[in-house]
């Protein structure tokens, strides 16, 4: 007896469902286990379809339309199987982290190079940007393929076609007698290295804590395999190195030696810190040495205190472009590092140095703080005495991320005078800003108005 179908379902049946099912039961086939030589071939037809797809996407967005109009089957087959290998990344020698945590670092490894986008210089000017991973997985080997003839000279006709059609974009590749690659290549080779690089440290950084453990890119090599030139980088951690140090009021606490991940032409280290001191007549000391810096750990917990609305490993990374840049000069007796966020600066470390040669960082202190020079201003021109500021929340970052403040208002007025402009306009820290881990509160003009109106007349505002 024949399977029923829709079509041949009795006139007024309303059971269409099962119609439906008995179809399917007869159209139904064995499922066939796919070997692994079938399953590696589907896998990489799907990864191929991808990559043409990148491509693609590559070329429209650069603008290389007349690029795109020229490339054969056989050059997009020579592309892929050329293919550089982004990274391939050995966690076995960072040990403060678990699995679940090495796993996390290697997605975030690919997706840092997946979303950021970076110049590629052309002698056009046009302002082109290209993603890190397209350029090496991409339009790196594209442009080694294109500058090489190939045995067949039909082949070798279709790369000169693409080198004229390359020079209307300012990529000239045409090679000297004794060039290995043209000179173009070269360059913007060198300059995407440093871009390459760039990003690791900055990686490096954000899970980099002189308090808690030092993690970094110790080697970065090349390695051909099966015509792929595939890139290995290793990570490493280490334990924070600390003495015990003179603490506040005479205590003995932990303090930390500052350091950063460094990374060369291959290997990469942790430099340890080292600065001199600014000139003070009123202080005795030897200008022309440098002091060792060590940080107590109640600075680095004030700093994610009081940057509070920005995501914890930007504010992580800033820590240490801050020691990187080490703007360092003398406020009232105390040395104070200045502190940029998205080059805007938000505050500043507070320190001080000891006998024996040592710089020790003691706390952090949010722009607007009465023990910095900005924040002192504040409290003359306004009448914000720390109390106030707290009250108003302007102690913090989150309150200026979070509030629209009016840039005609007397407050605005005030904070351009003292120094403070810049938090009224914060749009580049707001990208980097976790509205959705922040517990900021927004401040309103009328708000603020009204208090500095009821200061001015001497009463209690609060």
């Amino acid at each position: 007896m024949p399977f029923i179908t829709r079509q041949t379902a009795p006139s007024g049946h309303t059971d269409v469902r099962r119609f439906y099912h008995l179809s399917a039961m007869g159209k139904k086939k064995k499922k066939t286990r796919l070997t692994e030589h079938q399953q590696h071939k589907l896998e990489d037809a799907q990864r191929r379809k991808i990559y043409l797809k990148r491509l693609v996407d590559m070329l429209k967005e650069l603008g290389y339309d007349s690029v795109m109009e020229l490339l054969t089957p056989k050059l997009l087959e020579e592309l892929w199987l050329s293919r550089t290998g982004l990274a391939r990344i050995d966690l076995s020698q960072a040990t403060h982290f678990d699995k679940k945590d090495q796993q996390y670092i290697q997605r975030e490894v690919y997706f840092l190079f997946n979303t950021n986008k970076v110049p590629l210089r052309d002698q056009t000017d046009a302002g082109r940007e290209i993603l890190i991973s397209d350029f090496y997985e991409i339009w790196l080997p594209m442009m080694l393929s294109i500058s090489h003839d190939s045995i067949k000279q039909t082949e070798t006709n279709t790369k000169i076609l693409l080198r004229e059609a390359l020079k209307e974009y300012g990529i000239d590749l045409e090679r000297g007698a004794t060039d290995d690659a043209p000179t173009y290549l070269a360059n913007v080779f060198t300059e995407m290295e440093d871009n390459y690089k760039s990003c690791l440290l900055s990686f490096a950084f954000q899970f980099n804590n002189p308090c808690m453990h030092y993690f970094w890119v110790s080697r970065m090599e090349y390695s051909s395999h099966s015509r792929r030139l595939n890139r290995y980088i290793t990570f490493r951690s280490l334990d924070p190195v600390y003495i015990i140090g003179p603490g506040i009021k005479g205590s003995r606490r932990r303090i930390y030696r500052v350091g950063y991940p460094t990374l060369g032409s291959q290997e990469g280290e942790i430099r340890w810190l080292s600065a001199k001191i600014p000139r003070n007549p009123y202080v005795y000391f030897n200008p022309d040495i440098e002091y060792e810096v060590y940080i107590q750990e109640h600075a680095v917990k004030r700093m994610f205190e009081r940057l509070d609305g920005v995501f914890p490993a930007s504010v992580n990374i800033h820590m240490h472009f801050c020691f990187l840049d080490w703007k360092v000069d003398w406020y009232k007796g105390s040395l104070i590092i200045a502190f940029d966020l998205y080059g805007q600066k938000v505050g500043y470390f507070l320190a001080d140095f000891t006998a024996d040669r040592k710089i020790i960082i003691r706390t952090f202190y949010f722009i607007t703080y009465d023990r910095t020079p900005e924040g002192e201003a504040l409290a003359s021109y306004a009448g914000l005495q720390a109390s106030d500021k707290k009250y108003l929340g302007i102690d913090r970052l989150s309150t200026f991320l979070a509030s629209d403040f009016d840039k005609d208002s007397r407050f605005a007025s005030l904070c351009r005078e003292a120094g403070l402009g810049h938090l009224l306009d914060l749009s580049d820290v707001r990208l980097a800003s976790d509205a959705e881990g922040s517990e900021a509160k927004s401040i309103s003009n009328d708000f603020i108005e009204k208090y500095l109106s009821e200061l001015e007349e001497g009463g209690s505002a609060q």
